[in-house]
């Protein structure tokens, strides 16, 4: 069974498929712009800086952005799925990118563990869970987002933070990440699993249809 069936001519399966997408991922953006904005209100560092306020901005930006793809991708008019398919790839991609950033940012300016920085430890791994579950049906975007949103942030712990406990944190965050991509392919699987049955049971009923 391959692990990617993008390849998948079914034009109603291809439809199908984003759709899901961007239903799952519609207000997840709220997501970022409420932990960013908690993790600067709990942290006076974080809260003094101008900063902090184009981070949330461009949260806002995004989250309006993926209310922006749902719409197109569920415009049976306009709708274009390559289109559709590369919006929620760049969308994805810019968030994690940005919340990499702001994570790292955190880091670099508390250079310890306050609230504002638990908040966005606890956050993020949240987000990681969320996106990986949201994005499992195509597993190359769900490989992508989480290696950019996730992995630059746990080299930050090990890099700002003293060394002996940055490492440790840095060893059991790489054990969640594995642990997150392991279980994304299992949803992956999972789904298509229930999409090529319900492609095959719609072939039959078909079949069963121009016979009779």
């Amino acid at each position: 069974m391959a692990s990617t069936p993008e390849f998948i001519s079914n034009d109603s399966a291809r439809t199908g498929t984003n759709q899901d997408i961007v239903r799952r991922m519609r207000w997840g953006g709220v997501f970022y712009v409420v932990c960013s904005g908690a993790a600067i209100l709990l942290s006076p560092v974080l809260a003094s800086q101008s900063l902090a306020y184009l981070f949330i901005v461009l949260f806002i930006f995004l989250a309006v952005l993926r209310l922006a793809v749902f719409k197109y991708t569920f415009d049976t008019i306009k709708s274009n799925e390559t289109v559709a398919e590369r919006a929620v790839m760049t969308v994805y991609l810019a968030t994690a990118i940005s919340w990499s950033a702001f994570f790292i940012w955190v880091f670099d300016s508390i250079k310890a563990i306050d609230n504002g920085a638990a908040m966005v430890v606890i956050s993020t791994a949240g987000i990681m869970s969320g996106g990986i579950a949201a994005t499992s049906p195509r597993i190359g975007l769900m490989l992508a987002f989480a290696t950019l949103l996730y992995l630059p942030s746990l080299l930050s712990i090990a890099w700002f933070l003293p060394l002996e406990s940055g490492w440790i944190l840095f060893a059991v965050g790489l054990s969640y990440f594995v642990f997150s991509i392991h279980n994304g392919k299992l949803q992956h699987d999972n789904y298509w699993t229930v999409r090529r049955q319900a492609i095959m049971l719609l072939f039959l009923l078909r079949a069963v249809f121009l016979r009779g």
